[in-house]
Parts: C-alpha cells; structure tokens; sequence
C-alpha cells in the first residue's frame, strides 16, 4: 500500500549509518551528536485530506486549540490496508457527513 512504502522509505535525520558513513569519508560532524533509535521513533501517519470548492467557496473545518481557532481541509489518517481515496471519503463523511 502507499502507507506502507512510504513508512518503509522515511528514516530519521540522525541515522547511525548517517553519523559512521561521515566519519568513514573523514568529515566527522561538529558539536554533540544525538542518535536516535529508529525503532524509537513514533511511526509516521500517512493523511489524506479534501479541497471541496463549491460556488467559489472552500469547505473548511473550524476548530479551537488552546482558545485559538483554527481552520483545516477536512481529513484524516490513512488506515491500514485503505487507500487515500478511501480515507478521504471515510473522512468526508465521519466529519461532515457529505
């Protein structure tokens, strides 16, 4: 699936490998290196959201964080074994009910 090839190919910044291959070609980095467990890592969550223009108008969702709103595309994640076609009509339906 998408979700899953792109799961597959994203690897943190800070990769051991990264940090050795550096030091093998001589050109070790500057200041303290931080390694993280890639294992650690929380996964990434592949989304899929909806751009829904109708009359020159955009379908956005309102929303409030910490007393400030906020406007997005209504979408979520893509679940296991959906597509990102799938989710976004899952989605358009649980948030709008279009």
């Amino acid at each position: 699936t998408l979700a899953e090839a792109v799961h597959a190919r994203i690897r943190p910044a800070g990769t051991a490998e990264r940090i050795l291959r550096a030091w093998a070609e001589g050109t070790p980095p500057r200041g303290p290196v931080h390694l993280e467990d890639p294992a650690a890592m929380p996964p990434v969550r592949v989304r899929a959201g909806a751009i829904v223009i109708r009359d020159g108008a955009m379908l956005l969702i309102h929303f409030e964080e910490d007393g400030a709103p906020f406007y997005e595309i209504p979408g979520g994640g893509v679940e296991a074994g959906e597509t990102p076609e799938a989710a976004v009509v899952r989605e358009l339906d649980e948030e709008t009910g279009l």
